[in-house]
């Protein structure tokens, strides 16, 4: 129970109506998040993903992929050298979620980006606030 919200435990996942996540809110720690817009903004048209890690991508695929008309990965312009060279390429002006290792845990939107960035063993948990975030749910 969360903020009038109800989170059943199935297999491991924590399920809410037709989303799921890893953690509840109440067990991943509130970093602060800016300018993150709310999950109408992806309703109906296609979202980006580049992730350094999996399961963060994973998370984020499998419910944002409810609104989304798709969930596609796709690659950074700085990063295109590195990337896989049958992914497209794209900016901010597509919605974007950019996963990344880092130092300090942030979760940041500019224009149509959203960076989700911490530490690898963190960045599920960021995911997951992200979406807890653009569900009004915390």
């Amino acid at each position: 129970e969360y903020n009038g919200f109800t989170f059943v435990n199935q297999n491991g996942l924590w399920v809410l109506g037709n989303f799921v996540f890893r953690y509840t809110p109440q067990q991943v720690e509130d970093v602060s998040a800016t300018g993150i817009k709310p999950a109408t903004n992806y309703q109906g048209k296609p979202a980006y993903v580049y992730s350094e890690d999996d399961d963060a991508e994973i998370e984020i695929a499998v419910n944002l992929g409810q609104l989304a008309q798709r969930v596609q990965k796709a690659c950074p312009e700085d990063k295109k050298t590195v990337c896989q060279s049958d992914l497209p390429v794209k900016t901010c002006s597509d919605n974007f979620i950019i996963i990344k290792e880092g130092n300090i845990s942030t979760i940041k939107q500019e224009n149509n980006c959203v960076f989700i960035e911490g530490q690898k063993e963190e960045l599920t948990s960021l995911a997951d606030q992200f979406l807890f975030k653009i569900l009004g749910i915390r």
